[in-house]
C-alpha cells in the first residue's frame, strides 16, 4: 500500500514571541528529557496497540527520529525551512516504500495519542505489517508549556516479496529424510526386481499453510510403477515448517536413484533357471562323489560354487568359496563337470553371478 506523504503547514503550531526566546538553538545534540519522555511514551502506546492485531513492533528510525525533532523544533519556531522537510524526505530516498507524516502539538502523550488516533490515513499506516517509526518531539517551555511534535510511519517491504514462503535451507533437510526413507522402503526392495533399476524421480508437491502436504505428484518417473508409487506415498507423509504467512508453496523436487553397482548392467538368473541347469549335471556329480566314497567311507560336506554368468549363458569364471570335502581328485571332477553347464541368457542383458552348494553325505 502506499502512504501518500502529507504536509499541511496549518497543523505546525505557530508559538509566541515569549516561547521563542525561550527555545534552546536548533539542531541541539541532547534532546531534552521531557520530550524524549513523550516519544517513549507514545512509541510504547502505538505497539501495544499493534500488538493486539499481532502485528510485529515498530522500530524506531533514529535517523529519522533525530530529523523529526529538529522539524518540531522549527515547527515551534515558526521556521519557513520546516516546509522544505518531505523534499530532503525524498531526495535522500529516506522512504522509497512511502510513509505518512502527521504533525501534533498538546501538552502531554494520551492528548497527542487521541490526535493520532483520530486521523484515518495515520491509523491505516499503522496497520501495516512492515513499517518503522520515527517519533520527534520538541518540548516548548510556554505558558503553559507544550510539547511539538512529528509522526512519520514508515512502509518497508515485504522481505519475502518476490521470494517463495519456504526457503531451500527449510525444504531441503526434509526432502533429504525422504530419500534415505525412500531408498530404505522402495529403492532397496525394487532392486530385488531389477538389479538396475536407475532413475530419476521429480516430485512436485504443494505444501499447505501449516507445513502438511496438501498435494504430492510425479513429473518424472522411472517406469517402475511400484516403485515410483511407494516414494511418492512416502513423500505424502512429510512434515515441512509451515510456509511463509501460512501461504501454500509448490515444491519441485528431484531425486536420482542408482543401484550399488553404478552404471554397470547386472544380468540375472531366477532359482529355479539356476536349479534346473545344475539338475542336468546331477548323475555326474553323484559319480564323482561315488567314486571317492569308496576310497574315503566317511567323506562328505559341502562345496559351495560361485559362478560369473556370461549375457550368452556361458560361463565366465567359477569359484570356490567352501570345500568342506577336502579331496583334491573330487574337486577336480566336479569342477569338469560345472564348467559344461550352460545357462539361459540372463534377465537384463548382463553377467550374472550366482551361488549354488553341492551337498555330498556318505549313506
Amino acid at each position: 500500500m502506499k502512504i501518500t506523504p502529507i504536509l499541511i503547514a496549518a497543523a505546525m503550531t505557530a508559538t509566541g514571541s515569549l516561547a521563542v526566546a525561550r527555545l534552546g538553538g536548533l539542531g541541539a545534540k541532547n534532546a531534552d528529557p521531557k520530550a524524549v519522555k513523550v516519544e517513549m511514551e507514545i512509541l510504547a502506546a502505538l505497539n501495544k496497540m499493534r500488538k493486539t492485531k499481532s502485528l510485529e513492533p515498530l522500530r524506531m528510525d533514529e535517523q529519522l527520529q533525530a530529523m523529526l525533532r529538529e522539524q518540531s523544533e522549527r515547527g515551534a519556531r515558526g521556521d519557513p525551512a520546516a516546509k522544505t522537510f518531505e523534499l530532503r524526505i525524498k531526495t535522500q530516498k529516506l522512504a522509497p516504500h512511502g510513509y505518512r507524516l502527521q504533525y501534533l502539538a498538546g501538552t502531554h502523550s494520551n492528548e497527542l495519542l487521541g490526535e493520532i488516533g483520530k486521523d484515518a490515513d495515520t491509523q491505516k499506516a499503522l496497520a501495516l505489517e512492515y513499517a518503522d517509526i520515527a517519533i520527534g518531539a520538541f518540548f516548548v517551555p510556554d505558558d503553559p508549556p507544550f510539547f511539538q511534535v512529528a509522526v512519520m510511519v514508515v512502509q518497508k517491504p515485504d522481505p519475502m516479496a518476490g521470494k517463495t514462503g519456504l526457503s531451500p535451507e527449510q525444504t531441503d533437510p526434509v526432502m533429504k529424510e525422504a530419500a534415505t526413507t525412500i531408498k530404505k522402503l522402495c529403492y532397496d526392495t525394487a532392486l530385488r526386481n531389477n538389479p538396475n533399476l536407475t532413475g530419476n524421480l521429480i516430485f512436485r508437491v504443494v505444501i499447505g499453510g501449516k507445513g502438511n502436504v496438501e498435494k504430492a505428484e510425479l513429473i518424472s518417473k522411472t517406469g517402475m510403477d511400484v516403485f515410483d508409487a511407494c516414494a511418492l506415498n512416502a513423500v505424502r507423509e512429510l512434515q515441512f515448517p509451515a510456509p511463509y504467512k501460512g501461504k501454500p508453496v509448490t515444491l519441485n523436487h528431484p531425486m536420482r536413484f542408482v543401484p550399488p553397482q553404478g552404471g554397470k548392467t547386472i544380468g540375472r538368473l531366477s532359482p529355479g533357471q539356476v536349479s534346473r541347469v545344475f539338475h542336468t549335471k546331477e548323475q555326474e556329480f553323484k559319480n564323482c562323489y561315488d567314486e571317492r566314497q569308496k576310497v574315503k567311507a566317511k567323506l562328505g560336506g559341502t562345496f559351495l560354487l560361485v559362478l560369473t554368468v556370461l549375457p550368452s549363458g556361458k560361463l565366465k569364471s567359477v569359484d570356490v568359496t567352501t570345500d568342506e570335502l577336502g579331496d583334491t581328485l573330487l574337486r577336480k571332477c566336479l569342477l569338469g563337470h560345472v564348467n559344461e553347464l550352460v545357462f539361459p541368457e540372463p534377465e537384463f542383458g548382463g553377467e550374472a553371478t550366482i551361488e549354488f552348494p553341492l551337498k555330498f553325505a556318505p549313506p
